[in-house]
């Protein structure tokens, strides 16, 4: 199995990309999400559109959309827990905590859901 046929993105892709971020951002405005919530919303939309581009080889199979599905849930339950441990006084989440954290969890869930497909 290899992660992604292509070793980069195309023009579409990219557009693709960029307009689901958009959308979270609007989302979340309609939503009427603002500060902590907003980043985490557009967090996560930001990294499970990467893992799924990551992931694209794998599409057809079926076990790869449970294991993202699973990845999503451990996400969700973390991210809330981390909102609520965040002191009070914050408004917004810091790109210094928020950056590292993406890119770390990111390569942890790709890794997850890589072997978990891989092995069933």
């Amino acid at each position: 199995m290899h992660l992604a046929e292509k070793k980069s993105l195309t023009f579409l892709e990219w557009l693709a990309l960029g307009a689901t971020i958009a959308a979270a951002v609007v989302v979340a405005g309609k939503f009427g999400l603002n500060g902590k919530s907003t980043d985490a919303f557009v967090y996560t939309v930001i990294l499970f559109a990467a893992l799924a581009i990551a992931l694209r080889s794998l599409w057809k199979r079926r076990q790869v959309w449970r294991n993202l599905a699973l990845a999503f849930s451990v996400h969700a339950l973390l991210l809330t827990v981390a909102l609520l441990l965040l002191p009070k006084g914050w408004t917004d989440i810091p790109a210094i905590i928020l950056i590292p954290a993406g890119f770390i969890e990111g390569l942890l869930l790709l890794r997850f859901v890589w072997k978990r497909t891989a092995a069933g």
